[in-house]
């Protein structure tokens, strides 16, 4: 380690002598470059070997510097010639295979991208050759572990991929001081590198660094690799969803991602990878791969630029399963990406396809929930306005329209409602009551709403139903009637507050009236609540947002 603490010694010297590095233009050779060019190769035989004996510490440092040696003085790699780089990318990536070295493949990646930074300014064109023979690497592994029933009984020979030939090929007969590859990596038949890919965790790992080194090169060097990806390596990548591994599938989503924003839709398969993310949001928990906030968010950003971008013929033969696990994928995650990809997708669905394709009657069980999903206020805004006036019912009268606020100059004055009040109600709650929709919900089950109206979806007068079934929804949220459900409290304010938001955007209508009343009915509870903080175990801010609404349509009066 005395290379290296030399080394770095001079490293320190030379940055704080010189306010700027030496990364100019100028190529002229300088002192501590000469240096580092005598001394590193030598660091790099003896440390950075790819195996799993090498010593971890020894391996990491050399590669730091590396890294910086590549950022602040390119002339040790004379200026990125391919010669000089590619011989040491080569020797790096097989780590990206070792399993002892995972913790760090992280700080590895980011060496590498140093490097490819350099070659992608000295020699543009094997540049492009190794992102090209980089996507030869997850087609050739795709087939080796589709034709490999279980490479994890392969023991008696380790499983050698021989990549990057045509890479190597260009800078074989280069001399150069770091064209020296260990002997294991090098194969017998020609020029290349050999990675050990034997079992399950070492391909897995290779393949994931592989993908996010193509994704590195997509975003920071679009126009350099134009043209160079195919169907058949981005058909590749989707397939490696199938295997049940978070930290693979996060890669794969962020460069479909990438690739469906930059590249033109004829290279992305669409339907196919659309397919595929809904199958994961479907799957049980117990079958599926660890989901946790970052791959959610990943699979979010994925699913939003492929939906969006989908033709619309797409959008209409994925409909069906997205609207299937639609309301599943929303419970399931906290991702707020996830459920905007989604809530966005559903969007667009509901404006292509029939209403018994897009099934509205979903939204009512979706927002009985304690925690809210707000992008479904958009889901509710639009399935409302494609629905049309027969679901949100004929202008109220204005007497009646002047009724819905008194409650709220009751409640906030501290009067009590009066006996004529008291009795209107309850008049109305008897009307509902003997709704056959109201009726079914309250003796089976609230989340059978879907259920009572599935014979109704491919009728020409659902929008009428719609509007039953909202109206038998309301009236369950009152807190009155919240003992004969299965909600609780919270549950039905967060619910009835989200329709509220929805809602007063059609403010003299008898649905948007009922809503309304139902909020200033819950406020002595609101209230009882305040007075205990650790009650306040529900959307407060919901609900407060919902009343300003309302108290914001009464000073339009």
């Amino acid at each position: 380690m005395a290379d290296i603490s030399r080394l770095i010694h001079l490293l320190r010297e030379r940055i704080e002598s010189s306010p700027t590095s030496s990364s100019s233009n100028s190529h002229a050779e300088e002192p501590i470059e000469a240096t580092f060019r005598t001394v590193l190769p030598k660091l790099l035989h003896d440390y950075v070997v790819p195996s799993s004996t090498a010593k971890e510490r020894e391996v990491i440092a050399v590669l730091k510097l590396s890294s910086h040696i590549a950022k602040k003085f390119p002339g040790v790699f004379f200026h990125g010639d391919a010669a000089a780089v590619i011989p040491l990318i080569g020797r790096i990536l097989p780590f990206f295979s070792e399993p002892s070295f995972c913790s760090r493949h992280e700080l590895i990646f980011e060496t590498v991208g140093s490097l490819l930074a350099l070659l992608r300014v000295g020699n543009t064109e094997v540049y492009r050759q190794f992102f090209l023979d980089a996507t030869f690497v997850v087609e050739d592994i795709l087939c080796i572990v589709t034709n490999v029933s279980n490479m994890s009984l392969i023991k008696n020979s380790n499983q050698l991929l021989k990549c990057y030939s045509q890479s190597f090929a260009q800078t074989s007969t280069a001399p150069n001081i770091y064209n020296e590859l260990p002997t294991f990596c090098k194969p017998k038949d020609g020029p290349g590198l050999l990675v050990d890919i034997t079992d399950k965790r070492r391909w897995q790992s290779f393949v994931t660094w592989t993908i996010k080194l193509i994704s590195k090169c997509l975003t920071e060097g679009t126009l350099y690799v134009e043209g160079l990806i195919t169907l058949s390596f981005v058909n590749a990548v989707g397939t490696f969803l199938c295997y049940k591994d978070a930290f693979l599938h996060i890669a794969c989503f962020n460069f479909i991602r990438i690739v469906s924003g930059i590249m033109d839709n004829e290279v992305t398969p669409f339907e196919n990878l659309i397919r595929s993310i809904l199958i994961i949001i479907g799957q049980h928990e117990k079958s599926t791969v660890h989901r946790n906030a970052e791959y959610d968010s990943s699979m979010g950003a994925c699913l939003h630029i492929l939906h969006s971008s989908s033709a619309d013929s797409v959008v209409s033969s994925t409909a069906c399963e997205l609207v299937d696990v639609f309301p599943k994928g929303i419970r399931t995650t906290n991702s707020l990406e996830l459920k905007l990809a989604m809530c966005s997708a559903y969007i667009r669905v509901a404006k292509i396809c029939a209403i018994h394709i897009w099934k509205p009657t979903i939204l009512l069980n979706m927002i009985l929930c304690s925690k809210p999903c707000l992008p479904l206020i958009n889901c509710f805004q639009v399935a409302i306005d494609l629905l049309g006036p027969n679901l949100i019912g004929e202008c109220s009268l204005d007497d009646d329209h002047r009724s819905s606020f008194e409650g709220v100059d009751r409640i906030v004055s501290g009067k009590k409602r009066s006996a004529q009040d008291n009795n209107d109600v309850q008049s109305k709650r008897q009307k509902v009551n003997d709704n056959i929709l109201l009726h079914n919900l309250k003796r089976n089950n609230l989340f059978g709403i879907h259920a009572c109206l599935s014979t109704c979806e491919r009728n020409k007068d659902y929008s009428y139903h719609m509007r039953e079934a909202l109206i038998s929804f309301v009236n369950l949220l009152k807190p009155g009637d919240i003992k004969d459900t299965l909600l609780k409290p919270k549950v039905a304010v967060t619910a009835l507050s989200t329709l509220c938001i929805v809602f007063c955007n059609y403010p003299n209508t008898d649905l948007s009236h009922s809503i309304f009343r139902q909020i200033i009915f819950w406020m002595p509870w609101i209230c009882q609540q305040t007075t205990n903080s650790t009650c306040l175990n529900f959307e407060l801010p919901l609900y407060l947002e919902a009343l300003r609404n309302i108290f914001l349509l009464q000073g339009k009066e």
